[in-house]
């Protein structure tokens, strides 16, 4: 019997750009929307808050720095604006390339869910 399939989720691409992100903060590397965007296989930057912003809000919930200040535009080297866990993202940025993420348990698509969710 074959297994069933469920519909790709913005929780699933969330998951998607988690590991990138904690093998950029080792290596104290960026990405671009842009190469995000790539990542996922998108052509275009508009959809990529919803898959970000569920990664943001599972750090500010597990009290970590924000993961998804390494994505930066192109032309500032800078997160955009809809980083709201973040007042100073040079700041946050070195707080994540000098974090752990090896000791820190990866979340799981319900995880990422629920810190959504839970948003203020």
């Amino acid at each position: 019997m074959a297994p069933t399939l469920h519909p790709i989720t913005k929780y699933d691409r969330a998951l998607e750009v988690w590991h990138p992100l904690v093998r950029a903060a080792a290596k104290g590397e960026t990405y671009t929307y842009t190469e995000i965007a790539d990542l996922l296989g998108f052509r275009g930057l508009r959809p990529l808050w919803q898959f970000l912003e569920p990664v943001m809000r599972f750090c500010d919930g597990k009290n970590l720095p924000p993961l998804t200040v390494l994505v930066a535009q192109k032309n500032t080297s800078r997160s955009g604006n809809g980083l709201l866990t973040s007042t100073d993202s040079e700041r946050d940025q070195d707080r994540v390339f000098d974090s752990d993420w090896r000791s820190v348990t990866p979340p799981t698509v319900e995880d990422l869910e629920a810190a959504s969710i839970r948003k203020g």
